[in-house]
């Protein structure tokens, strides 16, 4: 459990995520308290959460026991784990060295991790084909499929995350 710089109540749990807690919540006992859960739950289905960080600039940083760390800037979420050259991705903690360098706690070793500050670049769906060819969608649901295949044609950038020493 961290408080974070809004006064809000960052829970992690173990296989259910992070869900957060408004202090106002807390104080109001007329009404039973709400819990927001985190829009990146999904992620965190059968993983343990060992550790929540905040860093200086607001970023929530993760850990997790088997699934590494995950970085939230409260609309993207970054995923560092082993394949991106942490030596395990048992990830025990997460401590801020200087302004833009992390230290992240691994069951194999100690990681200093420089954070960058350019947010992933936006992934455009040029294509999907399901039931029928759908050019350029904004939003598409596929609830019912009737097709065999669906393929996405897609125009993004990759950035591997690089193990720093």
């Amino acid at each position: 459990i961290r408080e974070g710089e809004d006064g809000r109540l960052w829970i992690g749990t173990i296989g259910g995520g992070v869900s957060c807690i408004s202090a106002k919540d807390i104080d109001d006992m007329s009404t039973a308290p709400l819990f927001d859960s985190m829009p990146f739950n999904d992620e965190f289905k059968s993983i343990w959460i060992t550790r929540l960080f905040q860093d200086d600039v607001g970023r929530w940083w993760i850990s997790t026991l088997t699934g590494g760390v995950y970085c939230y800037d409260g609309t993207n979420i970054q995923v560092i784990g082993s394949e991106d050259g942490l030596p395990s991705s048992n990830v025990v903690g997460v401590v801020q060295e200087s302004e833009d360098v992390l230290l992240i706690a691994t069951q194999n070793g100690l990681v200093r991790y420089r954070v960058q500050e350019k947010p992933p670049s936006p992934v455009s769906v040029l294509e999907v084909i399901a039931d029928r060819v759908y050019l350029e969608p904004k939003k598409i649901e596929l609830t019912t499929l009737t097709a065999a295949l669906v393929r996405f044609r897609f125009r993004g950038i990759s950035y591997r995350t690089h193990r720093i020493r």
